[in-house]
């Protein structure tokens, strides 16, 4: 019984240092640092007309590179309707994440919205994931 319990815990262990080890792999740094280039090019927002311009060219650099990057790596994790009613708690908060990405996006293209650090937020769930 030890055994089983001891088992579970490495597991569970093992599980939390590969999310760990996401945001730590070269492709999480180099994403995460894009997303923090992309976010403090997005404070050009401030300035009154011209930033507002430049403001939409910065993110739609950052929908083409982020936003494809989470694109082309969310299919390939597909969880089947039956595996997702096993997980319960795990499955509620993914469809809750499922909507999260579209807003984040969409957030970065409103003129004052924009000014978050939406893309890091976005990236870093997308590595949670």
């Amino acid at each position: 019984m030890a055994e089983v319990a001891q088992i579970s815990e490495t597991g569970t262990e093992a599980a939390e240092a590969q999310k760990q080890g996401a945001l730590f792999s070269p492709e999480g740094i180099l994403m995460l640092t894009l997303a923090v280039l992309v976010d403090l090019a997005g404070l050009i927002d401030l300035i009154p007309v011209i930033g507002n311009i430049l403001s939409y060219g910065v993110d739609i650099f950052g929908l083409i590179f982020i936003g494809g990057w989470m694109f082309f790596r969310s299919q390939t994790v597909q969880v089947t309707g039956r595996a997702a009613g096993r997980m319960g708690k795990i499955a509620k908060w993914a469809k809750k994440m499922k909507w999260l990405r579209p807003l984040l996006i969409i957030g970065e293209f409103i003129p004052i919205v924009g000014i978050l650090p939406l893309w890091i937020i976005a990236v870093y769930f997308e590595l949670q994931q």
